[in-house]
């Protein structure tokens, strides 16, 4: 699997993926202190492959679907 296409990606969606391809992953999040309450969609932004076949996902927060 090209774990690449999981920029971009709604946490949950990429989430998904990972577990339906038994890929362990860990998640880091990136979040501000301003507008957080219209910053609400968790999107992978960076995605790290770790010894073992682990993925480390970084996530940021934005305010709208991208689509």
């Amino acid at each position: 699997m090209d774990i690449d296409m999981l920029l971009g990606l709604e946490l949950s969606e990429a989430d998904q993926i990972l577990k339906d391809n038994n890929i362990k992953f860990t998640v880091n999040e990136i979040k501000g202190y301003k507008d957080q309450d219209i910053l609400n969609i968790p999107r992978v932004i960076k995605i790290k492959k770790l010894e073992n076949d682990e993925v480390q996902l970084t996530v940021t927060y934005f305010s709208t679907s991208i689509e």
